[in-house]
């Protein structure tokens, strides 16, 4: 029987939908056979399996992380700064000891990750720390960083996603434990993860370093402190790249 067939016993019942269509869980790593959504007209109205159907479609997972995730920044500094400066002023010192924390955070949860969705998730955590860090220090040059680190963000997470649901959907599993030593058998797909996740670390030559530099400049010029927080959170991005990607996931010199 072949997938979104249905099968009914003659008696009136609901029909059984019947699929072999395998879902990657996101959040496990679990390879789940479920049925094609949408099929059972009860089941499509609910709101969980729209949810679920959005979450488990890479494509539209890279959308919403690289593109739509970007509005609130967006709004940040075309609506909430010129429209109110001085709350923004009177904000700000809260605002940003967030956004340091959010950059440590992000890295510390990133390196504990076995999940790839999971770990790429919280790195996104500590990079929007980074823009919201230019956003609100009030530098120029900082201010600057933060729209570019908006494109280059968008570039480098679209190639980690896209990659994780390729790797995905060949071997069941998005679990780094489970992946080790990917390059063995493609080559092509773990050079451009490792690319992807050089830029996320704002290796120099690829998209993240000059606007990470331009963030760094600006707020060391206004508080090195907070400059230093910031360092200290690209340092933990840079652990989990060489860790998890580079030990584990590319080459598995762990084992």
């Amino acid at each position: 029987m072949t997938a979104g067939a249905h099968s009914s016993n003659g008696s009136g019942e609901e029909p059984v939908t019947v699929t072999d269509r395998r879902r990657i869980d996101p959040e496990t790593g679990e390879v789940r056979d479920e049925p094609a959504a949408g099929l059972n007209p009860r089941e499509s109205a609910d709101l969980n399996t729209l949810l679920r159907m959005i979450r488990d479609e890479y494509g539209t997972s890279v959308l919403l992380i690289g593109i739509l995730d970007k509005i609130g920044t967006f709004g940040m500094i075309t609506l909430v700064l010129p429209i109110f400066p001085e709350a923004s002023r009177w904000a700000a010192p809260v605002i940003l000891v967030l956004a340091v924390v959010s950059i440590i955070y992000g890295g510390l949860a990133a390196i504990a990750q076995d999940n790839l969705y999971r770990l790429i998730s919280y790195t996104s955590v500590s990079h929007f720390g980074f823009m919201v860090l230019g956003i609100f220090i009030g530098n120029q040059v900082a201010a600057n960083g933060a729209m570019v680190y908006m494109v280059a963000h968008g570039l480098s997470i679209a190639g980690l996603y896209l990659v994780t649901g390729f790797m995905a959907r060949r071997t069941g599993t998005v679990a780094i434990s489970e992946l080790g030593g990917i390059a063995r058998v493609m080559p092509l797909v773990a050079g451009t993860f490792l690319v992807s996740g050089l830029a996320s670390i704002a290796l120099p030559g690829l998209s993240g370093f000059v606007p990470e530099w331009m963030v760094l400049t600006g707020t060391f010029s206004v508080s090195a402190a907070l400059g230093a927080v910031a360092v200290a959170g690209l340092g933990l991005l840079t652990r989990w790249l060489s860790a998890h990607i580079g030990e584990g996931l590319i080459y598995d010199l762990r084992r």
